[in-house]
């Protein structure tokens, strides 16, 4: 672990949508003056959670993005401002032509 409470950043392959989701989660916290393990006991779910939520590991949910929200008193759309849609990847598997006509 990092001086002052900050966690290093391993090197790591993830998905640049994810990475960006879980800046902006941190970016709140802080800005709000949360500790992670404040902000993971109010959300309701475990510091190892939030840890690799906000380190882009995880595909975070409806649900526990509303309750970081509630948890950061903050609404639901600020946690997705300013990320651009186009980090999003898209898999399509090509040996099913219908896939591409949804």
């Amino acid at each position: 672990m990092a001086r002052s409470g900050q966690r290093e950043r391993k090197q790591r392959n993830v998905d640049p949508l994810l990475d960006a989701v879980g800046k902006r989660v941190t970016h709140f916290r802080t800005v709000k003056s949360v500790s992670p393990a404040s902000l993971a006991r109010t959300a309701g779910f475990s510091l190892q959670y939030l840890w690799r939520l906000e380190d882009g590991q995880l595909n975070i949910t409806l649900k526990t993005m509303a309750r970081i929200a509630i948890a950061l008193d903050i609404p639901m759309a600020a946690l997705l401002e300013h990320i651009d849609p186009g980090l999003a990847t898209i898999e399509v598997d090509i040996e099913d032509p219908n896939e591409l006509s949804s």
